[in-house]
């Protein structure tokens, strides 16, 4: 039940270093088709760069981003199309820098939300979200964090407050 806004800014700028330099092969094909040929494209972009000092940048970076985003979005349409695993591929599915062996480390909720949770739900009459935060409440309590912490991790993911001072509480009653 993350904020869907977050997500997408999330792997909005997850993509982004990719985005630009494959925006800029594209800008640069573009060109080439309008110029004539991958030579005379690069002189123009080239030369556009140098001859306002840098200045044309600003035109050239958003251009190259936007293009590089689209072939991206492009990319995972028909990726997801075909049935592949996209999370898994473009960082959905990845664990977070922090180590495992860390006890500082905050769990990430999509790591925590896995078949664990539908068994929960399967065996209690909770959502599948309900065991998905009791389940991350539970992994967040064996490495040590605090209640205070998991709170204020689940705030920032979206979890309302009721929904997290329910969880806690079954939680405590196990």
């Amino acid at each position: 039940m993350s904020n869907p806004v977050y997500r997408e800014l999330k792997r909005a700028l997850v993509l982004s270093p990719l985005a630009i330099p494959i925006g800029a092969v594209m800008a640069l094909i573009v060109l080439a088709i309008f110029v004539g040929d991958l030579g005379s494209a690069f002189a123009l972009m080239a030369l556009s760069i140098i001859c306002t000092a840098g200045i044309s940048l600003i035109i050239w970076i958003p251009v190259c981003y936007i293009l590089g985003y689209m072939v991206i979005a492009l990319v995972r349409v028909a990726l997801k199309a075909a049935g592949v695993d996209v999370g898994g591929l473009f960082g959905g599915s990845k664990r977070d820098n922090n180590s495992p062996d860390d006890p500082t480390a905050e769990p990430s909720l999509q790591n925590l939300t896995t078949a664990l949770d539908e068994d929960l739900a399967v065996k209690t009459n909770l959502t599948k979200d309900q065991a998905a935060l009791i389940n991350y409440i539970r992994k967040a309590k064996q490495k040590g964090l605090s209640n205070d912490v998991i709170t204020r991790n689940l705030g920032q993911n979206g979890w309302n407050t009721d929904s997290i001072n329910q969880a806690f509480q079954l939680v405590g009653q196990e």
